[in-house]
Parts: structure tokens; sequence; C-alpha cells
């Protein structure tokens, strides 16, 4: 194990002469063989692959989770996993993981696109409003975080927690912000249409 290991953190740091998607592709799979943690391989595999994808793809800013196609294609990811084990199958486990960034990639831009076209709409509903920057701030930080309390709020713009209820009210009243628990304390309010458009 403990060769394995170093054999994988040489490869974080110098790589190889692979290209760096494929090179990319070896390590998530060397990962998933070794299973170096007690628990939790599978989601830390993802995780290091996507942060290798976004240091890797310097024209692309944006996030591109692999997580999601291995599980809607989750038995021919098994398929290929275990072919390597049984036949060297290197080709095709590569092949399966570069589809995988192809068909995220384009996923990812049609997310962004929808973002923004949302992000638009918003602004146009703040355009007809006398608004405060810190009304503004909010709008921008639900896209980050599309759950907030008025604590957060204060805290976040910078103002008292009188003012970020105000505000908070008025994101409620353009429909941006939904009060969620019902409370009269403790409030905590979503963005019903950022959800909806990153669960989708």
């Amino acid at each position: 194990m403990k060769t394995v290991l170093y054999s994988l953190d040489k490869r974080f740091r110098h790589g190889t002469s692979l290209p760096r998607l494929v090179d990319i592709s070896l390590i998530y799979y060397q990962f998933m063989v070794t299973q170096p943690l007690i628990k939790g391989n599978v989601a830390v595999a993802c995780l290091l692959s996507d942060l290798l994808l976004a240091t890797s793809l310097e024209t692309v800013t944006i996030p591109i989770p692999l997580a999601p196609f291995f599980q809607a294609n989750l038995g021919e990811f098994s398929a290929r996993f275990l072919q390597v084990i049984k036949t060297g199958a290197w080709a095709e486990w590569i092949g399966f993981f570069l589809k995988g960034i192809a068909q995220q990639s384009v996923k990812a831009r049609k997310t962004v696109s929808m973002v923004m076209a949302l992000r638009e709409d918003y602004r146009k509903r703040l355009e007809n409003e006398r608004v405060s920057s810190a009304l503004s701030q909010l709008a921008d930080d639900i896209f980050l975080n599309p759950f907030i309390t008025v604590n957060h709020a204060s805290r976040l713009a910078r103002v008292t927690f009188r003012a970020a209820q105000f505000n908070v009210d008025k994101l409620v009243d353009l429909g941006i912000l939904k009060e969620t628990t019902g409370r009269k304390r403790n409030r905590v309010y979503t963005a019903p249409g950022v959800i909806e458009l990153y669960e989708s």
C-alpha cells in the first residue's frame, strides 16, 4: 500500500508524459483500486478528479463534476473498471472517463447559461425597486448558497439585523426568496428558483 500511495503522490506532484486528461483518468482509477481511506473513497476520488480537472483545463472556469455521470452510468462504470483488472482494458476505461468529461462539460455549460439567465431576471426585478448595494449583494450571494438567515444576511452585507431583515423581506416580496420554517424567530429563507435550477 505504501508503494502504491507513493506512486500516486508522485503522479500528483510531477505528472507524466501522458495527456493530462488521460493522466487524471489513471489517477482516479489508481485511487479507487487502492481504497486508502476507511470511508469515503468514492467521494474523495470524485473530488480529486474534479479538482484536477479544474486546475488542468485552464480555459474552463466552470466546475465539471464527474460523480453524476458515474452514477447515471453505474453499470458501464463497473464493467469498465473490472475489465481493467481482468484483461488490462485501459483504452476502454480511459474512453469511458473522457466521455464523462465531455458529457459533463456540455451539461455544465447549459447550467451556467441558465444561472446567468436567472441572475439577469433577478437583476431586472431589482431595477424596478429602490435597492441598496446590500440587497444586490444578497441577491447575488444566493447563487452560491440558496439558503439564508437574517443573521447571515446581516454579516454578509455588513448591515444591522433590522436592515438585513428589511432586505430579506424585499427579496421575499419580489419572489426571489421564500420563508420555509413558519417560525417567528430563527427563520430560514430559500431561493426556490436557484434550488430548482441546480437540482435539474
